[in-house]
């Protein structure tokens, strides 16, 4: 527990600027990536303020998971 599986998953396709995956069961897959290095461009409020923000968006959808 605590790690990426990568069970019922594989690569269907990799290209010079990406990789398509696919997955025989039905779960949230989400990645956060920079990949183009536009974080290291942030200011330290910017920073904290998308990071308040990311907080803020986790706590409602949190929320709304346990109100449904």
């Amino acid at each position: 527990k605590g790690e990426w599986s990568s069970e019922g998953c594989g690569v269907v396709k990799s290209y010079a600027r990406g990789t398509t995956c696919g997955c025989n069961h039905l779960t949230n897959f989400a990645l956060l990536m920079d990949i183009y290095g536009e974080g290291s461009r942030l200011s330290d409020l910017d920073r904290k303020i998308l990071s308040i923000i990311s907080y803020i968006g986790c706590g409602i959808s949190l929320l709304a998971l346990i109100l449904t």
